[in-house]
């Protein structure tokens, strides 16, 4: 998973797939954003599982909601988060 910072964004990129051996590395990304919006860039993932819809809920805790944006969802993945809700809790791109 890796990471690129600017003064107002922090784009994280999702690893493929997106599921539980991704937790540890990817709940440290948030605790340096410090106000910047955040970008999760979902290009790589065409599948992800209960525990990464988890992992963006506990981002989503650590920081600000309005400033964590989800992009480049391929369709599936879009469908998915629309399944769980989570378009009323995150923008998707």
């Amino acid at each position: 998973m890796t990471a690129q910072s600017s003064s107002k964004t922090k784009t994280i990129m999702i690893p493929q797939p997106f599921d539980y051996n991704a937790r540890k590395s990817f709940l440290p990304l948030f605790k340096d954003v410090s106000g910047a919006e955040v970008l999760l860039d979902f290009r790589n993932v065409d599948h992800m599982d209960s525990s990464a819809l988890g992992m963006l809920l506990m981002a989503r805790e650590k920081i600000d909601s309005k400033k964590i944006t989800l992009i480049n969802c391929t369709n599936n993945i879009k469908d998915l988060l629309k399944l769980a809700q989570f378009h009323m809790l995150f923008t998707i791109k």
